[in-house]
Order: structure tokens, then C-alpha cells, then sequence
């Protein structure tokens, strides 16, 4: 009974053993999953940033054209200085509208990438947190079965025959 309860006692241990780091392989799993999906959604913020800053570019060329048509259409020339100054104002303001648009579009990547990273991380250090748990799990069941059947012995046979004893058998 004592050599089944000790198979048993090793087939659990073995189990949650086995369990235990089956887990820790999916929290690293899902840490390097994490970290590919923020890196999607970073792309995508680049990408957006650089719909954006095209955006931006247009409205600065109708703004800069709108600006040239109408002082060619007042009259004045369209080649005066004061109005170039004007459309090189327009053109400097929609530059650096799109160089924000990039900036911010490059800022929310980074910080995308970051959370991936982090989050990779933490699913790198919660699988150790799991394995060092299984294998400590594993190191104490194995001393409390040592402690229960060490030195065991099985339990002497009592025969109601009192011709037989168990160490020379019939006499």
C-alpha cells in the first residue's frame, strides 16, 4: 500500500511539475506576442503619421496656390516680393506641420515599442518566476517523501501457523 501511495505521490509531483512549467512557457509566449503586436500597432502609427504629414502637404500647396491666384487676381504680380514672402511664410508654416505630424506619428511608435519591450519582459520574468516555482515544488515534494518513506520497511507478515517463522520459514 505504501509502494502505491509513493508511485502516486511521484506521478503528482511529476504532473504539476510538468504543469507548472507548461505555463511558464505561456507567459513567455505571451510576452514575445505582445511585443509583435505592439510593434504592428507602432508600424501603423508611422504609417498614419505619414497619411498625415501628406495631408498637411496638400493643404500647404492650396493654401500657397489660393494665395498666388488671388494676388495675381487683385492686380498685383504674382512674382512681387511681398507676396513670394508670403507663400515662402506658407510653405515654412506646412514644413514644419508635417515634420510634427512625423514627430508625433515617431513619438507613439517609440512608446509602442517600449510597452512590447516591457511587456516581453515581464512575460520573460514571469516564466522564471514559474520554473524556479516548479522546480522548488519539485526539490520540497521530494524531501517531504523522503522524510515519509525513508528507512520504511514493509510490515511483518504474522502467520497464525506457529511452526513458521519469517526468517527460516517451516521448521
Amino acid at each position: 500500500m505504501a509502494q502505491a501511495q509513493a508511485i502516486i505521490s511521484v506521478i503528482g509531483i511529476i504532473l504539476n511539475t510538468a504543469g507548472q512549467l507548461s505555463a511558464a512557457d505561456a507567459e513567455r509566449q505571451r510576452g514575445i506576442e505582445s511585443q509583435r503586436i505592439a510593434e504592428e500597432r507602432a508600424k501603423t502609427a508611422i504609417v498614419s503619421g505619414q497619411q498625415t504629414m501628406f495631408k498637411e502637404r496638400n493643404k500647404t500647396d492650396l493654401v500657397a496656390s489660393r494665395a498666388l491666384a488671388l494676388a495675381a487676381a487683385s492686380g498685383g504680380s504674382a512674382t512681387d516680393p511681398t507676396t513670394l514672402g508670403v507663400i515662402e511664410d506658407i510653405r515654412g508654416e506646412g514644413a514644419y506641420r508635417e515634420q510634427v505630424a512625423m514627430y508625433v506619428a515617431e513619438e507613439d511608435a517609440r512608446i509602442l515599442r517600449m510597452g512590447g519591450v516591457e511587456a516581453r519582459r515581464e512575460g520573460e520574468s514571469r516564466a522564471s518566476a514559474r520554473t524556479i516555482g516548479a522546480f522548488g515544488s519539485l526539490v520540497s515534494s521530494g524531501a517531504s517523501m523522503y522524510s515519509k518513506y525513508r528507512g520504511s520497511k514493509p510490515p511483518p507478515v504474522t502467520v497464525s501457523d506457529p511452526t513458521y517463522t519469517f526468517e527460516k520459514g517451516y521448521r
